[in-house]
């Protein structure tokens, strides 16, 4: 699903593109496969948002887009389990989520309310 999302944006007629980093995965059965260790990357929970002050103006719009990306693709899949420790960022600028064993609104035990949902009821 990441790839047609960003097929549709990359065809899309928009300034800035939003983007879905992808890293690799290879299935080898039904329960069991490999994914890519991606590196150099943080969990939120760790990251020093200080950063991001120094990042070049193009460093600054690929985190911004791969965010939009990510945010904008979870929630139209009903990506659950989002925490600082399920969301990433490789070399200060590109952000993505880890953890899809929650999808289509399936809700582990213990989980924050939605994001559009805590929105909407603050405006309120």
């Amino acid at each position: 699903m990441f790839f047609v999302f960003n097929t549709l944006w990359k065809n899309a007629n928009m300034p800035l593109i939003p983007f879905i980093y992808q890293y690799k995965i290879i299935p080898m059965g039904f329960d069991i496969g490999a994914v890519e260790f991606v590196q150099p990357c943080e969990s939120l929970q760790t990251f020093d948002w200080t950063k991001i002050k120094s990042l070049s103006p193009e460093d600054k719009k690929t985190l911004f887009c791969s965010a939009a990306g990510s945010y904008v693709a979870g929630w139209v899949l009903g990506i659950r389990d989002r925490h600082q420790d399920n969301m990433m960022m490789r070399n200060n600028c590109l952000f993505f989520h880890i953890d899809f064993g929650k999808v289509f609104n399936e809700k582990p035990t213990i989980d924050a309310p939605r994001y559009f949902s805590y929105v909407k009821s603050s405006h309120n």
